[in-house]
């Protein structure tokens, strides 16, 4: 059966997307599908989001390098709150803003079986990173957190630090803030709140 599927650089559209996504809705083995730098919007997504509501065995999903926007991000986060297997998301590089990232952060606060998520290259300021931390406060399984080159001022890497010092129970040990507006002081803060987490 098959379990890993590759279609990086296809120039798959919305159509294929929807497509393929009914062909997978039947799929009981597929454990990783890795559909970046494709042309996909959010209705591409939005019909991606579907495999996962399913809640089968993927358990990693690569969509970067697309245009999914806040409105595919908002389709998969609200999969993201029920869904129990999935453990890597990447959207990378997909015009992913705030209101994308507080949908997102609303899914991490609930959801217990992510590990790792990459944002890198999207749109969001510091109040999208704001929302996050709202969920790093709570959620417990992610590792791996990677919003590098977005537009994060120092405002949201505060945020961001603070909300690994309250979290004892966070197993974040990687967060990537590279690239984003933020002053040295607060990228310290952030690395010295990820060196207790790792020490709790």
């Amino acid at each position: 059966a098959l379990e890993t599927l590759l279609l990086r650089r296809c120039e798959i559209t919305d159509v294929g997307a929807t497509t393929l996504a009914s062909a997978l809705a039947s799929d009981t083995a597929l454990t990783t599908l890795v559909m970046s730098e494709n042309v996909l919007s959010a209705t591409g997504a939005e019909a991606l989001a579907g495999v996962l509501a399913a809640n089968g065995p993927l358990t990693t999903l690569h969509l970067s390098h697309n245009a999914i926007s806040d409105d595919g991000a908002k389709a998969i986060a609200h999969v993201l709150t029920g869904n129990t297997v999935l453990t890597t998301l990447g959207l990378v590089d997909n015009a992913i803003g705030d209101t994308g990232a507080r949908a997102l952060a609303a899914a991490l606060a609930f959801n217990g079986v992510l590990r790792t998520l990459r944002l890198d290259g999207n749109a969001m300021s510091s109040a999208g990173a704001v929302d996050l931390s709202v969920a790093l406060e709570r959620n417990t399984a992610l590792t791996e957190l990677s919003l590098n080159f977005n537009g994060i001022g120092s405002e949201g890497g505060y945020k961001l630090a603070a909300a690994l010092e309250r979290n004892r129970a966070s197993k974040l040990t990687e967060l990537s803030l590279g690239g984003n507006p933020m002053s040295v002081e607060a990228l310290t803060a952030v690395d010295r709140g990820l060196k207790r987490a790792k020490d709790e």
